[in-house]
């Protein structure tokens, strides 16, 4: 139940004894103050203050009576608050939440299962949780060390990856209770100047977080905000990715109930359901695991995106959609595909069991990260595939019977023409996943033996990456930072689809809008892929004519500091972005070439003059994207010759090369994440000359190259030596140059 209710009947016990019964009309644990209406009287504001307790639900009049909560009860904890004003009071039941917003408590034996006590964090001195010894089981409860999935905060342990250094007990106890910012400082995870920089942030918008606002800023990890956040509720972390799970635990949660509030189940005995939760202060979630389960609830804290690797993993994943398929095909046999024209094709597409198949397709690669989900028809059938970290991996097959089922219901979430089987066609759709908003755009294209399907998945709500994120050497993001702050002037991103270029703008722009003062900046994209702050992004609709030129030639009208185009088409765009550039804007594009050089001669094709590009154009990051080696599972090896001079490496007895072993982080695949493998090409005095005499991209390649420009091979074989990538990927990719050896 949330402690936010409207007109809720309350009793408050004040520390001077008084009892008032009444109405909460504004209650928040967190408010210095409520108010309370009480029948035939004013409404009267209670300061928290002066608070000792607040008896919510059940009986009105219990809170007047509290010690029928001291009778023993059977698997009840024994709970007893020491109030800081003096006195004592003792309750059985449990413990739903203690921190720095109060304790709240459920008593055992209620009539009313949303009966709960509130106890202000100022009001009481202690709170003691024990087990009465006639019924404690500490055997039964106690984890041991072979198995025990809830690590607790000893003064060594650390999580992965969090950082920061190790607390003693008593620092821990010191600093619990206390502001999540000031946490985070004293285990030395953000510095000063970044939890200045982030409550600045946060007074421009209220409705942010403060761990969010950090995340998205890279200056603590996910890892590290859990961490942080267990401090700070004095509740222990679990390390989800590294522990095993009982799968007989799991079944005592509800699939749609641990989706729905991102927990996981962990643990149960003696009556007690261990929980994993990302939010310690979501009380409305404890309540409906406790309704759902029968169980009493103990919360432990982890990073959400593992609890949802976790819920993707043990509720399903691809042996689930295996399950599903089964029970299509044994439900309607192979007869589908031969009576299939005798079909009404919206009443396949709204079957349950296919309903229930495509929302677990779409659902579990929102889980996994998956940017794209393929459906590829076979003669027997189709290969369904996730994109993963940019590669295609197969989740599972469907009979030929199932396929146009499953087609036709993807065409009704995208508002297609079900009955069109000729003609490619493409849709959208928002849905809601989990807690995460998510659009699809989907594309659908006849083929010989059936349509084939792609669906690009768009998560709203994933945090976007800075420029410290991505990869780039510092001399480069220090000239890079350089041209994006020049007043005017464009500066492109190429490379081709799925490399990375809208990732690269986005976390360009989140550097401008942090200028002072801020500029005002206007998108033109297609399709907008993530809803930023202080930027007015436009969507282009070419069905109607409201094309990248045509919104550019209005968008210059609204006075804009800087323009960012999703993407230069044709020579109209080209040369509007080129006229945006001279009359003193700032443009940033994407351009679909194979490497920096060829997006100058490429402007060139389209019409654009040599001397306006020599005095636009500032500088092209020419990129691709390469898989991040699992850091959770990476090791060393010696390769082979023939393996080192593939990569133009001359083999020496000391030569390591690194790779991923494959583990539950990282799905076995051995890679997690992507990183940019870039050149960067500055417009200087050097290139201008050659671009005005329309030189060619080799020219102006080789020249970059002279004044202190790394190739794209060289930046790539650099990342492979450093451990950031692997050998096998670097041939993945086709850009190693035999020969490097030196570089």
């Amino acid at each position: 139940m949330a402690l936010s209710s409207q007109l809720q009947r309350i009793t408050v016990k004040l520390a001077n004894d008084d009892v008032i019964e009444g109405r909460a009309a504004d209650f928040s644990p967190s408010s210095p103050f409520f108010h309370l209406e009480r029948d035939g009287a004013p409404v009267t504001r209670i300061e928290m203050a002066r608070v000792q307790f607040i008896h919510f639900g059940g009986d009105p009049g219990a809170g007047r009576d509290p010690g029928r909560w001291s009778t023993p009860a059977a698997d009840a904890e024994r709970i007893t608050v020491t109030f800081a004003a003096g006195g004592s009071l003792t309750i059985y039941g449990t413990v739903m939440r203690s921190g720095p917003r109060g304790h709240l408590i459920a008593p055992a034996g209620a009539e009313d299962d949303t009966e709960r006590i509130f106890v202000p964090p100022a009001a009481a001195s202690d709170l003691d949780v024990s087990r009465p010894a006639a019924d404690a089981e500490p055997d039964a409860d106690a984890p041991q060390a072979a198995d025990a999935p809830v690590q607790d905060l000893e003064d060594r342990w650390v999580p992965h990856s969090a950082g920061g250094r190790t607390l003693t007990s008593e620092e821990r106890k010191r600093i619990a209770n206390q502001r999540l910012g000031d946490v985070l400082l004293a285990a030395n995870l953000i510095t000063p100047e970044q939890l200045e920089h982030a409550i600045e942030e946060q007074r421009r918008d209220r409705t942010r977080k403060l761990g969010d606002i950090l995340i998205e800023h890279e200056a603590v990890s996910a890892d590290a905000l859990s961490y942080a956040l267990a401090l700070q509720f004095g509740l222990p972390y679990v390390a989800l990715d590294e522990i095993p799970v009982d799968p007989t635990v799991v079944k005592n949660m509800p699939e749609a109930l641990a989706r729905q509030h991102t927990v996981f189940p962990l643990k149960a005995a003696a009556g007690v359901l261990t929980v994993a939760t990302a939010d310690p202060v979501n009380i409305a979630a404890l309540d409906h695991v406790r309704n759902a389960t029968g169980l009493r609830v103990r919360e432990v804290i982890a990073p959400a995106d593992a609890i949802r690797r976790a819920i993707a993993t043990y509720y399903g994943g691809r042996h689930a959609l295996r399950e599903i398929v089964g029970q299509i095909t044994a439900e309607r046999g192979d007869g589908l595909a031969s009576a299939e024209e005798h079909l009404n094709l919206d009443d396949l597409g709204s079957d349950t069991a296919i309903v229930t198949f495509v929302s677990r397709l779409i659902s579990e690669a929102v889980e996994w990260g998956a940017s794209d989900i393929h459906i590829l028809p076979q003669p027997d059938g189709a290969r369904l595939l996730y994109r993963m970290d940019g590669v295609l991996q197969e989740q599972v097959r469907i009979d030929k019977a199932q396929l146009p089922a499953v087609v036709s219901r993807i065409k009704i979430l995208g508002e297609m023409d079900i009955t069109e089987h000729r003609l490619p066609q493409d849709g959208r759709a928002r849905l809601t996943v989990g807690d995460r908003t998510v659009d699809l755009r989907i594309s659908v294209i006849p083929t010989v033996v059936g349509e084939s399907v792609v669906i690009r998945v768009l998560d709203k709500t994933i945090a976007l990456r800075s420029l410290d994120g991505l990869g780039f050497d510092e001399r480069d993001l220090a000239v890079y930072r350089h041209l994006i702050k020049r007043p005017q002037g464009i500066v492109l991103v190429t490379g081709p689809t799925g490399s990375g270029k809208t990732s690269t703008l986005y976390a360009t722009l989140q550097e401008v809008r942090a200028e002072t003062p801020r500029p005002h900046i206007v998108t033109v994209e297609d399709p907008v892929e993530y809803e930023m702050r202080d930027v007015n992004q436009i969507q282009v609709k070419p069905k109607i004519g409201f094309t990248f030129a045509a919104a550019l030639r209005n968008i210059v009208r609204h006075d804009p500091d800087v323009i960012l185009i999703g993407e230069i088409r044709d020579v109209e765009t080209a040369q509007l972005a080129v006229q945006a550039a001279l009359t003193g804007h700032r443009v940033l594009s994407t351009f679909h070439t194979n490497d920096a050089a060829s997006a100058l001669t490429r402007l060139m094709d389209m019409q654009v003059e040599p001397f306006l590009i020599a005095s636009t154009v500032l500088g092209v990051l020419g990129q691709r994207l390469v898989r991040v080696i699992c850091e959770a599972c990476k090791e060393t090896y010696e390769p082979d010759p023939a393996e080192a001079r593939s990569l133009g490496v001359e083999p020496t007895p000391d030569l390591r090369f690194y790779r991923g072993a494959g583990c539950k982080e990282c799905g076995n695949t051995g890679y997690r994440g992507r990183a940019a493998v870039y050149e960067f090409l500055v417009v200087n005095e050097t290139i201008r000359p050659l671009v005005l005499e329309r030189q060619s991209s080799a020219t102006l390649r080789d020249a970059a190259v002279m004044g202190g420009m790394r190739t794209m091979p060289e930046n790539l074989l650099a990342k492979v030596r450093s451990g950031l990538t692997t050998a096998e990927e670097a041939l993945r990719l086709g850009l190693v140059h035999i020969g490097n050896g030196d570089s």
